[in-house]
């Protein structure tokens, strides 16, 4: 049996009560502060078919309390001066060293990607923007003392 069928079986309930729709409508996140993943930030076009833009399109996925995997996004476009600041400022945040040259910018997202930290979603219009408040850093296992015996 392939090491996957035991995890399959744990999500058989789920699968037999799922409804199949592929248009399953966007849900935007309640409004507040949330752990979360970055799961992906890469260079792309929006979607906008009127007037494309070059953009970083970030992906979080939320790893603790009741919304546990949801996702959210945000995208910064590379054509203003507010996109640019926003990108240099969500690196900063994550611990990643902005580049010197925009060229070099597609390495820095991958340092970004699996890191955890709080962000904070905050809905203004029709918009939902999100702010990175702090990285969340791997805590450090404490090393047990070694019982040194006297006289060796």
């Amino acid at each position: 049996m392939p090491a996957f069928q035991k995890r399959l079986k744990e999500l058989e309930k789920s699968w037999r009560g799922a409804k199949p729709d592929q248009d399953k409508a966007f849900e935007r996140m309640k409004d507040g502060e949330y752990r979360f993943l970055i799961t992906r930030a890469e260079i792309g076009e929006s979607k906008n078919e009127d007037n494309p833009r070059l953009q970083v399109a970030w992906e979080f996925r939320c790893i603790k309390g009741q919304l546990i995997n949801k996702t959210t996004g945000a995208w910064d476009g590379l054509d203003s001066e507010r996109g640019l600041a926003a990108i240099k400022g969500r690196l900063k945040v994550m611990g990643v060293k902005p580049p010197n040259r925009l060229a070099d910018l597609p390495e820095a997202l991958e340092k970004v990607l699996d890191r955890k930290c709080v962000a904070k979603l905050t809905t203004r219009g029709k918009f939902q923007n999100l702010t990175i408040i702090r990285r969340l850093k791997k805590k450090k296992v404490a090393e047990e003392p070694i019982d040194v015996e006297e006289g060796l």
